[in-house]
This record gives C-alpha cells, sequence and structure tokens, in this order.
C-alpha cells in the first residue's frame, strides 16, 4: 500500500513537472513571437539618458515588438539625438549613438577611451552608409579608383564624391600625343563597364603637371 502511494506521489509530480516545463516553454514561444524584435543599443557617453518612444531605456539588448521607435541620447553638455528605428518581425537591428560635444571639441572623447570606440564605430557607420548611397547614385564607383598596369602604366582614375561624383584622369606621360592615346584607352576602359563618359564631370591631368 505504501509502495503504491509513493509511486501515486511520484507520478504526480513527474506530471506537474512536465507541465511545469511544458508551460515555460510555451511562455517563451509566445513572447518570442510577440516581442520578436531584438534591439541592441550602444551609446557614448555610456551613462547618457535614453528612451525609446518617450520610456526610458538603457543601453544594451532588448526584445521589442515589431513597430516603428525614436531612440532619443541625451546627456549634459552634448547635443540630443533622435534615430529613428523601423522594425519588422525577426530584425535584429543594432542602434549606434555617439553624441556631438555642444562646443564642437572631441576632446573628451581621447579622454574617455571607451566611448571613443563608440565613437569611431558612428563615423565608421556613416561612412559605409554614405559610401552604399553614393555607390547606388553612381555605379562606377564599384570600379573606382582604378590604375592601368597592362603594358605599363598609363593612366590612373580616381573619384571625388561630395554630393556629386568628379572623375580625375591621371595620365601617366608628359607628352601631348601619348596623351591623347592614354586619354582614348581611359575612356574606352569606362565604356568597357557599361558607363558614357560624358556622363561624368572628368577632369583630366599629365604626369608632369
Amino acid at each position: 500500500m505504501k509502495l503504491r502511494l509513493n509511486q501515486r506521489t511520484n507520478t504526480i509530480l513527474a506530471i506537474v513537472i512536465l507541465v511545469f516545463v511544458i508551460g515555460i516553454i510555451a511562455y517563451n514561444y509566445i513572447y518570442n513571437s510577440i516581442y520578436s524584435v531584438v534591439l541592441t543599443i550602444q551609446v557614448a557617453p555610456n551613462n547618457a539618458t535614453l528612451t525609446l518612444n518617450n520610456e526610458p531605456i538603457t543601453a544594451g539588448k532588448h526584445r521589442l515588438k515589431p513597430n516603428d521607435y525614436i531612440l532619443s541620447a541625451s546627456h549634459d553638455g552634448f547635443i540630443t539625438q533622435e534615430k529613428t528605428i523601423s522594425t519588422a518581425s525577426g530584425d535584429t537591428p543594432t542602434v549606434t549613438i555617439a553624441l556631438i560635444p555642444n562646443d564642437g571639441n572631441y576632446q573628451w572623447y581621447a579622454d574617455h577611451p571607451e566611448d571613443g570606440i563608440i565613437l569611431d564605430t558612428t563615423v565608421s557607420e556613416q561612412f559605409d552608409e554614405a559610401l552604399q548611397k553614393a555607390t547606388e547614385k553612381y555605379p562606377i564607383l564599384n570600379y573606382i579608383p582604378y590604375t592601368n598596369e597592362s603594358g605599363g602604366l598609363k593612366y590612373t582614375i580616381t573619384p571625388e564624391y561630395d554630393e556629386s561624383l568628379k572623375i580625375f584622369i591621371k595620365l601617366n606621360t608628359c607628352s601631348t600625343y601619348s596623351s591623347e592615346i592614354y586619354k582614348a584607352e581611359a575612356l574606352g576602359w569606362i565604356k568597357s563597364k557599361g558607363f558614357n563618359p560624358d556622363d561624368f564631370d572628368i577632369e583630366y591631368s599629365l604626369l608632369c603637371n
């Protein structure tokens, strides 16, 4: 009788544990399905005040519902910044903010190297974003800078981009005759990539200029 009672108790205990485990799994599944966005926030200074849609939040990882969010960062002595974040289910965005000192002097970051790493990250991200936009606008940026070395160095093609694109072609000669040949070859190379040289602002120079 006592053995049967122990078996029944063990069975009930096992069922309770099983139901508890299933409940935890179901809860995590439902929670992760609803809060399916994983947002990572990095900020400098690291003690800046952060709000997400006007609600306080901290740096680090957060699970959120898919939605549009406005992340605000502020700190005494720095210019407040805001970033808009549009998310869909399953997104894992990382948002990095490095606040700009009010006086425009970045010495503060030099004196706080850990925060300086965040600043370097934002500068790199801004550069990559600008390069991507420039390349989308001017696909030729996928091919230049370019140096022709076939049969000896003849010309170098380099870009300069600031809202609009300018192309510099350096002809590796001081001879007027050779320069015309190299110029034709450079323009021919541009055409071989599917672009019309007439669509660009091109400036030529000679080796001896």
